[in-house]
This record gives structure tokens, C-alpha cells and sequence, in this order.
């Protein structure tokens, strides 16, 4: 189990003790090899040549749509096993993975993005750096515990030196024209050193995604969700230079005009549900 599952606050939860047990039971770590077949299959699908592997900046995968059930929980973890392999071989060493997905409360919490992390982890030479969380305003009353947000696990091949743009995404800043935020110069939570409190290239994005309406006191009076395309420029942007390469399972042409608005290139690749 990944370090991030292990921190979910799975006390929150009705049955937490026999999703915690499962977690640690499940056996969604066991590498399979990618047959040749399959490989060559995603790889013509694609359009990718084999012959210029490494050649993608970034992988994103959107899975929210994914259906599974408590009780083939494990096969849909397993499911996407050559698709992450292929990712390992096309993304360049400095690339990065984003994978979209959402939890399921099913008589219990499937964290079906961290678990897909987990997998991926030990298939291939990925490893968890971050995840991001992303409110959403649509839920589905119907279901017991809908969620509010989806989860964006974010993993690297090297620990180091990893391709990744903040000052792309950064934000503006919150309180700068607010009378009781306009200290130029303060301490922040990581040290004690005064410094510059607002960054001329705009606040740091954090990794929880919302959108807030203040009034002119600072005082947030409404929440709003990012629209798809809003998170998807950010982790373009965030992970690709210029004319670079994305790898994605998203086919509809909003994203491909996006990616290529943004000077990207786009490979698709086919996931199976």
C-alpha cells in the first residue's frame, strides 16, 4: 500500500477497519509482463513508432468515467496493466504521469486513483510525487457517500530533475489588495525568515483546486468547481515544453484543441473500460 493510501483519513469513514484490511490484503502490486502482442497493438493504435521511444513528455489519463464494483474491484485496478507499461516505455526520463480518477463508496471506500498509483508504482519505474485534489460541484445525490472532488495522483520516473512548470499555472493572489493582507513582507509557515510575501509571477496553485468569490473583505461567499479544460491547461502546461508530446486517452476535440492551442503534440491511446 502507497504511502498516500496509507495517510488517507480513513477514520472519516464508516467501515474504515475492513477498507484499511483489504488495502492490506489486496494484491494489486503483482507485476504481469506486457505480451508483445499487446504492446504492438496499443503502439499502432497510437500512433506512436517504437522506433523513437522515449518520446513523450507527459502521460494523462482520465479515468473518472471507470465502472467497477466492490466485487471486480481488483480486476479494474489490473485492467489498465499494458497501458501503464507502454506509458513507462514511451515517457522520457524526465516525463511525468497524471491519472483523473475518483473514489467509490461501495458498502466501503475504493480509492480507485491511489490504488491505480499504487499499481503503477509497481509495474514500472514511476513513483508517487504529489496528488491533487479537485472539487467538483456536480454530485450525485443518489449514492451513499457521493464524492465531492476527484483525486490527480501526479508521478515522475526520476525523483530529480523532473520536468514540471509551476510559474505556468500560478494563480493570482488572494489578499494583496485587501487591507489587513497588503504586508509586503512577512514570515511564511516554512520558515522564519521575512521575506517577500506576494511573488511578482502570481500564488503558488497548491494541489487543492476550487474557486472562491470574496467579498471585499476577503471573506469567501461562494465555491465554485474548475471546468475540465481549465485543470486539463494546467497539467499540459505544467508538464510539457513547447511542441512536446502528450500522451492521453482523452479523444474528444476540445482536448485536442487545447493541446494544440497550447503548441503540444497528441497521441491517443485506447483504455480499455
Amino acid at each position: 500500500m502507497s504511502f498516500f493510501a496509507k495517510s488517507y483519513p480513513w477514520s472519516f469513514l464508516p467501515s474504515s477497519s475492513l477498507s484499511m484490511s483489504r488495502l492490506d490484503s489486496r494484491s494489486i502490486g503483482t507485476p504481469r509482463e506486457i505480451s508483445s502482442t499487446v504492446k504492438s497493438d496499443i503502439i499502432a493504435n497510437s500512433g506512436i513508432a517504437e522506433s523513437l521511444h522515449p518520446v513523450c513528455q507527459s502521460g494523462i489519463i482520465d479515468l473518472r468515467n471507470a465502472l467497477f464494483t466492490r466485487h471486480n474491484y481488483e480486476d479494474a485496478i489490473k485492467n489498465y496493466d499494458s497501458l501503464w507499461q507502454l506509458l513507462a516505455e514511451t515517457v522520457e526520463r524526465t516525463g511525468s504521469l497524471w491519472i483523473l480518477g475518483s473514489n467509490l463508496y461501495d458498502q466501503e471506500l475504493l480509492p480507485f486513483p491511489l490504488d491505480l498509483a499504487h499499481r503503477v508504482e509497481s509495474l514500472t519505474d514511476f513513483k508517487m510525487k504529489n496528488v491533487l485534489a479537485v472539487f467538483r460541484e456536480s454530485i450525485d445525490s443518489s449514492k451513499l457517500l457521493a464524492s465531492a472532488y476527484y483525486l490527480i495522483p501526479f508521478l515522475v520516473k526520476a525523483e530529480e530533475g523532473y520536468y514540471f512548470d509551476k510559474d505556468s499555472v500560478r494563480e493570482p493572489h488572494v489578499f494583496k489588495d485587501i487591507e489587513w493582507g497588503k504586508r509586503i513582507v512577512g514570515k511564511s509557515g516554512y520558515s522564519d525568515e521575512e521575506k517577500p510575501r506576494y511573488s511578482p509571477k502570481g500564488r503558488d496553485p497548491g494541489n487543492v483546486f476550487y474557486r472562491t468569490l470574496r467579498n471585499g473583505e476577503g471573506y469567501v461567499i461562494a465555491v465554485n468547481a474548475y471546468a475540465d479544460e481549465e485543470i486539463y491547461d494546467k497539467l499540459v502546461k505544467s508538464s510539457t515544453r513547447k511542441n512536446g508530446l502528450v500522451a492521453t486517452n482523452i479523444a474528444d476535440r476540445s482536448f485536442r484543441r487545447l493541446v494544440e492551442g497550447l503548441g503540444r503534440k497528441l497521441t491517443i491511446l485506447e483504455t480499455s473500460q
